[in-house]
């Protein structure tokens, strides 16, 4: 391995106590890209361990057991804390020791301290337990996910815990970018909460948004946006976002003869989301009649062939033997225990700092060898920036991107302090043209600049532009940017300190990597849809959570290559893919070996994960009920005033409750049925039991005490819509601002002021 090769963070050292999923997922990461994790444990395992995605998330980590009650655990973390670089830490036993284990272990000053809670540390809900279920519930994510049957739906991928897990890193790398520039280090923190806002595309203005005509169909938002059932009883996923991919979609269904008539009718458009229903519906039925005529290998060869935007519906473990998966890559451990073992491989690829799977999953006290440090990164940039000034300061990003990923990504370096330089063609961003209004909360902060790149004069203003940027983030589709004259060998070839991001949908090499892409068909090759709805009957996953986990992704890679940048001395290319995002949203069915159980986190029903874990129907709405410890079952037993339950065989233990599920399912939806939502979920909550109620999207605002409280709001000023509030502050760093300056540009609108300040910078 040469020396640009050493992982970015080899030398450095993380201690992750108590961290839940979210932490596991942050230390995964930093263990994949050399640090060396140190998992601190109770002696029965950390909760997480015993899930379904531990063998991805835990993995190339070293295990301490500590006991929490002992005598000695607080001079035993004191003696770890002594030397690390990092802690990740939580809600539990052993993070509630940690401060007095602080001021024990000495000197902190350059120890980054990451903490990751369920609903931040302030507000009605601070307090209550980091549980996806109770985060989606109070967002609207239940009610928005919309099933075969009516109501809400149980969703069964934890984006909350991935958010935080990433934005813990994301926190963290931008902790090291500042230590390494002054010295210090800093206290970092975020939520499954916050992570659910920074997730969620939230925006409120005076007057509301237009009706952008999406559909609450299980299938899909619109009609070539959705899931459909083949002749052969197999499933594609359709993902057409603009006209174009709706005109071939239709001619090749031929279905041509069937919509003309809906064309004249107010409300078609482009066909991307017609509305009303009365378009909608013969729409769908068109589609749907079409899509049964022929087995899916044949939809998918017609379809692909004519560039739409169109995937399979496979089941998780069927993406290990997916062409593109294996391009991607995966990972082979060897377990003393379970044998050889595939994982999921690192959802970034940098050119010139790798990351790896050092090891599989620890057993309980089992430590690995640390990466031999490549000696200390320079401190640089001192001289661009100030005290407390944001992490990226200083730094300059050129952003060519639509939609979600990439413009998100961008969003969260201009949140980090970066002047991040959105560049658009004449006609805007994609979702600029479509007026939707997640346009505003993914590019706050940002500044504007027009440019024709097809032709030679924007090529070269935008050639002007990268010799003078630190970033530049690229969603194109692969070979785009190259036939633009801004590939990445161009690009770094003008400018070497470039740090060169590719978000594309599929990865920039392999049988897919050239195909129109989008967040649905990620999710339909990951097993996201057949994951949620259920092989035979797989829904649509709402909420792009996909995109959204890309971009954290991204900007994760574009913080490891600064970083590296700093050591190695030049810039590199960073990729990762849509379809790397669906696979570590959805690593719980993401591991292979031989006699692995099934996956523990697929859903009994629709409303539900088992009879303790789901939703339950109340007189007047629907509630979260999130019962997982021996103590919240006691808790549970006493606010259903069901003393018999406690006395009860079925349901003495765990293993006796999972048996009876079904007859414990039946006996708390009785109990529950005939209360009102407030006062049930309150009465829950006195007695100890984590519950939540079930909130429409529209219900809930952003002045909801529980995230106004927490300052996770902020206003500003559109020329066109006046003050609008969007969420922000997500990611909380002691020593550094954040957050968005001004409202999202207006299309080209600081053309002259990008030019004439880039053209100065030398």
């Amino acid at each position: 391995m040469t020396s640009t090769q050493v992982p970015t963070l080899a030398g450095l050292t993380v201690l992750e106590i108590d961290g839940g999923e979210a932490g596991a997922i942050a230390g995964m990461t930093l263990a994949d890209h050399g640090a060396a994790v140190t998992k601190i444990e109770p002696p029965e395992g950390a909760p997480e361990r015993r899930r379904s995605g531990s063998e991805n998330w835990d993995r190339g980590k070293s295990s301490v057991v500590v006991d929490a009650s002992g005598p000695a655990a607080v001079a035993t973390l004191a003696g770890l804390l002594s030397t690390v670089d990092v802690v990740i830490e939580g809600q539990g036993s052993l993070a509630a020791l940690l401060d007095q284990a602080d001021e024990l272990a000495g000197d902190g000053s350059r120890r980054i301290r990451c903490s990751i809670d369920g609903f931040g540390a302030h507000g009605p809900l601070a307090g209550l337990p980091a549980r996806d279920l109770l985060v989606a519930a109070h967002l609207g994510s239940c009610a928005d996910q919309s099933g075969w049957s009516p109501g809400p739906s149980y969703p069964v991928h934890h984006v909350a815990s991935v958010g935080a897990g990433l934005l813990a890193v994301q926190g963290i790398l931008a902790a090291l970018l500042v230590r390494a520039r002054d010295g210090h280090g800093q206290r970092v923190a975020t939520s499954l909460l916050a992570a659910g806002l920074a997730m969620s595309g939230r925006v409120e203005a005076g007057t509301p948004f237009r009706d952008r005509g999406l559909s609450a169909r299980a299938r899909g938002t619109s009609p070539l946006y959705s899931v459909y059932e083949c002749g052969d009883g197999r499933w594609i996923q359709f993902g057409c976002l603009h006209g174009g991919f709706v005109e071939r979609a239709v001619a090749t269904l031929g279905i041509s003869a069937a919509i003309e008539p809906l064309r004249s009718i107010p409300g078609f458009g482009d066909g991307v989301a017609p509305s009303p229903e009365s378009i909608r519906a013969p729409f769908y039925a068109a589609v749907e009649g079409a899509v049964r005529s022929r087995p899916r290998a044949e939809w998918l060869a017609l379809l692909e062939a004519a560039d739409v935007p169109v995937a399979p519906v496979l089941d998780s473990e069927a993406f290990f033997d997916d062409a593109q998966g294996q391009a991607n890559g995966f990972g082979l451990v060897d377990d003393p225990q379970l044998g050889a073992v595939e994982l999921l491989g690192p959802a970034l690829r940098l050119s010139d700092t790798p990351a790896f799977i050092r090891a599989g999953r620890p057993d309980l006290g089992e430590a690995q060898p640390a990466l031999e440090s490549p000696g200390p990164a320079p401190r640089n940039r001192a001289d661009r920036t100030v005290p407390g000034a944001p992490p990226l300061d200083g730094l300059v990003v050129i952003e060519i991107a639509n939609v979600i990923a990439g413009p998100m990504t961008g969003r969260y370096l201009a949140d980090l302090g970066a002047t991040v330089i959105k560049v658009e063609s004449p006609e805007g961003d994609i979702f600029r043209q479509q007026n939707v209004p997640e346009f505003h909360p993914l590019n706050a902060g940002k500044l504007g600049l027009a440019i024709d790149l097809k032709a030679s004069a924007g090529r070269d203003t935008a050639l002007g532009l990268v010799e003078r940027a630190d970033v530049l983030v690229n969603n194109l589709r692969p070979g785009a940017a190259e036939r633009l004259g801004l590939g990445d060998a161009a690009a770094r070839e003008r400018n070497p300190n470039l740090v060169y991001c590719q978000v594309s949908a599929f990865g920039s090499a392999g049988p897919y990597s050239l195909r129109a892409g989008g967040d649905p068909l990620a999710g339909a090759y990951t097993g996201m849809q057949a994951t949620q709805g259920g092989s035979a009957n797989p829904v649509y996953v709402r909420g792009a959570p996909i995109d959204y986990t890309a971009a954290l992704v991204a900007t994760a890679g574009i913080l490891l290559g600064l970083l590296a940048r700093d050591r190695i001395g030049h810039g590199q290319r960073v990729d990762t893919s849509l379809l790397d995002a669906g696979a570590l949203l959805n690593a719980a069915g993401l591991a292979r070996y031989a006699g692995r159980p099934e996956r523990d986190d697929r859903s009994a029903s629709q409303y539900r994960h088992d009879s303790l874990v789901g939703l339950y129907e109340v007189a007047d709405g629907w509630l979260a009920l999130d019962v997982e410890t021996e103590p919240e079952w006691t808790a549970l037993v006493g606010a259903l005033n069901e003393p018999s339950l406690a006395a009860d065989p079925r349901f003495a233990d765990r293993a006796a409750r999972a048996t009876n599920d079904a007859a414990l399912t039946e006996l708390i939806g009785r109990r529950l049925r005939a209360g009102p939502l407030s006062a049930t979920v309150q009465a829950l909550l006195n007695a100890g039991v984590p519950a939540a109620p079930v909130r429409s999207v529209q219900a809930l605002t952003l002045q909801d005490p529980a995230i106004a409280d927490n300052g996770w709001v902020t206003e500003v000023i559109d020329p066109a819509l006046g003050p609008i509030r969007l969420a922000h502050n997500w990611l909380s760093l002691s020593v550094s601002g954040s957050g968005p300056r001004s409202a999202a540009p207006q299309l080209g609108g600081d053309g002259e002021r990008v030019l004439a300040e880039l053209g100065s910078r030398r």
